[in-house]
């Protein structure tokens, strides 16, 4: 919703919690790479952490945004290589410990709430990112009770909507298997097994409502595989990985290389605002390169072949060109899954998510690939 005084929400800006397990303390760990909101230009911005002490109780963390004149006043990061620094006392959480916290929380990416909505634990909000809609200048708020409760209702709408899926129907939202790989795909190290755990509930609800939508709207046009590609730009924005960038002041893509890395605080996009991350913006970016194209009519064809046995004769083509061979170094199709997982469900039965070389079918296919 838009804010008490008209500005539009953009971004929510978001951090993994753990809690301190030192002697005496029990403080709720945010876990921030950068604090960070704009740290380039004119009024620079940052949240700083304040600690609050209460007898009785843990201390708590607390934040603020303002205006620092220098980064010596920015706060430094509490997580270095899995570490987890604690604000309230000198204590550090160890890297297995912060796996094992972040593990019982799937990764940590959702809120946790007591039965009557008030968040206990999980991901913590730690701004808000607006703008006056036709201005691309940033304003930025502390997050605050209301924040919570449509994250409160998302839950219970996913919870409902897994409910719903019947047996032998693919369910709404990705369940397949996210596969561990050192140096590269180590987001599973931190509870997140499947690949429906790189989402909030927001966001999974979010996706799976552009899904059902598109269907509705474009199943049997030609432009219901402009739509899955425009869609597929923004799964890679609207993720619980989609890091903030302070000197752009937007969310970074996911994929900014080709490993799929955990992310200690991350921006969540609002896909139905005026801003990055939305469909609007997503299909603006897919239809760019159409005015350039230059249309040559020539007979041709398009086979789906194994590319190692060719049926073409030798010396028959004019061009032979593949993705390189990188191995282990970058694994393409397990990085697709990430898009594939929800393309599949909005390209139900089309032929063309259907590989006659690999007969799992489940993810796209690995067997033969270079």
């Amino acid at each position: 919703p838009a804010e008490r005084d008209g500005d539009l929400p953009i971004a929510f800006l978001w951090a993994r919690t753990v809690t301190c397990e030192s002697p005496n303390c029990g403080a709720e760990i945010p876990l921030v790479r950068s604090f960070w909101l704009k740290n380039k230009g004119t009024r620079l911005r940052a949240i700083r952490p304040t600690v609050n002490r209460s007898k009785g109780t843990p201390p708590s963390v607390e934040f603020e945004i303002f205006e620092p004149r220098e980064a010596a006043e920015v706060a430094k990061s509490t997580v270095t290589r899995a570490k987890a620094r604690c604000l309230a006392c000198p204590g550090v959480l160890a890297p297995e410990r912060v796996r094992a916290q972040l593990s019982s929380q799937r990764g940590g990416a959702d809120v946790k709430f007591d039965d009557k909505g008030h968040r206990v634990g999980g991901a913590r909000l730690l701004a808000v990112a607006t703008t006056k809609g036709d201005s691309r200048g940033r304003e930025y708020r502390v997050g605050c009770d209301r924040d919570y409760d449509p994250i409160w209702a998302a839950i219970k709408a996913v919870s409902n909507l897994a409910k719903a899926d019947s047996p032998g129907i693919l369910e709404a939202i990705p369940n397949e298997t996210l596969p561990l790989m050192s140096g590269t795909f180590n987001v599973p190290l931190y509870g997140m097994n499947r690949w429906g755990d790189l989402f909030t509930a927001r966001q999974k609800l979010a996706l799976s409502t552009f899904v059902q939508n598109i269907r509705e709207t474009a199943l049997g046009s030609p432009a219901l595989h402009i739509f899955a590609l425009a869609f597929s730009k923004m799964v890679d924005m609207n993720n619980a990985l989609s890091s903030w960038q302070p000197h752009a002041e937007i969310p970074a893509h996911m994929l900014t290389r080709y490993a799929i890395p955990m992310k200690w605080d991350f921006a969540e996009c609002v896909p139905v605002s005026d801003s990055s991350g939305t469909m609007d913006s997503s299909v603006k970016r897919s239809l760019d390169p159409f005015p350039e194209l230059t249309v040559v009519k020539r007979v041709g064809s398009v086979q789906l072949l194994d590319a190692a046995s060719s049926y073409l004769p030798d010396e028959s083509a004019d061009v032979w060109f593949t993705d390189p061979p990188y191995y282990f170094a970058i694994p393409y199709a397990d990085i697709s899954d990430f898009f594939f997982v929800w393309l599949k469900r909005l390209l139900i039965e089309d032929p063309i998510m259907r590989d006659p070389f690999d007969s799992r079918n489940q993810l796209t296919p690995k067997d033969l690939e270079l």
